[in-house]
């Protein structure tokens, strides 16, 4: 399932992936992160360039009757060289 919502100025894009593609783009993005490099993502065929400088959180939620979520975020301020690389599906 994808979901795309975007103007000129925003981006918000959901997309479900495999185990087998979730494990490959976090596996890449944990190489680039302990390497200290930026890196380049793609979600829904939306194209992103994310700096070294960027802050990561990780939130997990859970309720009583065993619905969870874990949620891994990395925020940066846009810059010229973090600005999307925007591309339609």
């Amino acid at each position: 399932m994808s979901e795309n919502k975007m103007t000129e100025r925003e981006i918000d894009v959901e997309r479900s992936y495999t185990p087998e593609q979730t494990a490959d783009k976090l596996r890449r993005i944990a190489d680039a992160i302990e390497a200290g490099k930026s890196f380049r993502l793609q979600i829904a065929g939306n194209r992103v360039r994310v700096p070294t400088d960027g802050d990561i959180e990780i939130e997990m939620q859970a309720d009583g009757d065993g619905a969870g979520e874990i949620e891994i975020e990395i925020k940066w301020n846009r810059s010229a060289k973090a600005y999307p690389e925007i591309k339609a599906d």
